[in-house]
């Protein structure tokens, strides 16, 4: 085969599969911004933490956890384009992708308010941790009862 012929395919499969995934961008775009609130949300614990228990937190942002962000990232988004592949592939006529992405943000909003409610002594805090984590004592092994 060509050198020209080699790039055009290589070229038109890039193109197939920008216009496979194109659909799930406006779903990304929801989904990623969950994320990064989820990241806000959870960098402010961190800082709160940071002023009651100063010897047990650094209050900073860690690099390794900057990946998990990216990792999280790129799973949730794969199995968004999962979910549209098979959706179109089999003809389904139930939204997957969307569906999907719903999901994903539902626990990305329940991670936002586990974040805002722990380590406040706000009464909606202390109401929502009675069904939700408290996350000063389940990632940090701080426990707030022995404090």
């Amino acid at each position: 085969m060509e050198k020209e012929t080699i790039v055009k395919w290589i070229l038109g499969a890039i193109g197939g599969g920008i216009g496979a995934i194109r659909p799930t961008l406006p779903l990304a775009a929801i989904l990623f911004f969950a994320i990064i609130m989820d990241c806000v949300s959870a960098y402010g614990l961190n800082r709160r933490l940071k002023k009651m228990y100063p010897d047990k937190v650094d209050g900073k942002f860690k690099s390794n956890l900057g990946f998990n962000i990216f990792k999280t990232m790129f799973y949730a988004y794969g199995t968004i384009v999962l979910l549209h592949l098979v959706e179109h592939s089999f003809k389904i006529s139930i939204n997957l992708a969307g569906i999907g992405t719903g999901v994903f943000c539902l626990i990305q909003i329940t991670s936002i308010l586990e974040n805002y409610s722990s380590a406040s002594d706000a009464k909606w805090a202390k109401v929502l941790q009675k069904f939700i984590a408290d996350k000063t004592k389940k990632h940090l092994d701080i426990d707030v009862a022995e404090t």
